[in-house]
């Protein structure tokens, strides 16, 4: 083995296991898949890891949170389980039939994947006009569905055109 292979790494700058371990302190990722995935760290990583981790890691779960993607990925990690939960509802002849109808229609839900249950992309609409002079307008797409913009201010015409449109 090289040199480079025993190397020692330096765990306060590994960006990826600071993630996973910011992901495992959320509850998103467990002990034991931080432990799978990270076969090399020592046992003291975890029983008195140094402060430069601990600070990494904090700052990371404070830009997840910041950011979003903490509850994005601890909702898609529930969500995960809703199939299961939706099932024993369902299932469970003791619940009300109602309770266990609604229980597969959210199934039913769950499950239709295709195309024809896919969000609608999010597509901004815009309006082109460009002014040709003389009352003379260029506009694109020259369609009714078109969404007109809000209000058009005009060029300035003293000089100072700062492209304000």
């Amino acid at each position: 083995m090289s040199d480079v292979a025993n190397a020692p790494i330096d765990l306060a700058n590994n960006s990826e296991l600071i993630a996973d371990l910011a992901r495992f302190s959320e509850g998103v990722l467990t002990e034991q898949q931080i432990r799978r995935k990270w076969r090399h760290l020592d046992n003291n990583v975890w029983d008195a890891p140094d402060d430069a981790l601990v600070d990494a890691v904090e700052a990371e779960r404070v830009r997840r949170v910041r950011s979003g993607r903490a509850a994005r990925e601890k909702a898609q990690s529930l969500a995960a389980q809703a199939p299961d939960i939706l099932g024993t509802i369902m299932t469970n002849d003791g619940n009300s039939p109602r309770h266990r109808i609604e229980a597969a229609k959210e199934l039913r839900v769950v499950a239709d994947n295709g195309p024809e249950v896919a969000p609608a992309a999010n597509v901004e609409k815009f309006l082109i006009r460009i002014d040709l002079g003389g009352g003379e307008t260029f506009t694109y797409p020259n369609n009714s569905d078109a969404t007109p913009p809000q209000k058009l201010l005009p060029i300035k015409q003293d000089g100072d055109n700062d492209g304000v449109v």
